[in-house]
């Protein structure tokens, strides 16, 4: 009985002081088991609901389209660029829309002039997740922009990009 008890307190005592060493402060909760993806998983947990900032942009309390990215990013260890959505568009390997899986990136040039405007990650079944005037929000591609009149994120969609690995590859 004695060594059952020195055993336990000898395990409790290693739990305690190697908490911190597992659980580091600042760390993101855990994420959900049966997330698409990695960075929509992230995104889902931890940022959804939070509202939009041009000043604040870089979470956790509040984002714009590109703070959203980069911290998602930072925050699932992907390499990427804490900048505007045309320093983003660098990262990753591009990609055709028709070959969108959950996690990738998709910027959008609502005027057709070659500068990105907005960005969003692709998040399956047609949707976005990004952060817009409104807040971090879920958005179908095909729901308009409300920028031009009948514009939808579909149309306005310049370029998507691969961040993460390809699950069907």
């Amino acid at each position: 009985m004695k060594k059952f008890v020195i055993s336990a307190v000898c395990v409790l005592l290693c739990a305690v002081f190697s908490a911190p060493a597992l659980f580091p402060k600042n760390a993101a909760p855990p994420l959900p088991q049966d997330s698409d993806n990695i960075l929509v998983g992230f995104i889902r947990a931890n940022c959804m609901g939070r509202p939009y900032s041009s000043k604040n942009r870089l979470g956790p309390e509040s984002f714009d389209c590109s703070g959203l990215i980069w911290y998602a990013c930072a925050n699932v260890g992907i390499e990427m660029s804490s900048g505007n959505t045309d320093s983003q568009l660098e990262y990753g390997r591009p990609i055709d829309m028709s070959e969108l899986t959950p996690g990738d990136l998709i910027f959008f040039d609502y005027e057709n002039d070659g500068a990105t405007d907005h960005a969003a990650v692709y998040s399956g079944d047609g949707n976005i997740i990004h952060a817009t005037r409104s807040g971090v929000r879920e958005t179908p591609l095909d729901s308009p922009t409300g920028v031009y009149e009948n514009q939808t994120f579909r149309d306005a969609a310049a370029a998507a990009r691969r961040v993460v690995a390809d699950p069907y590859a």
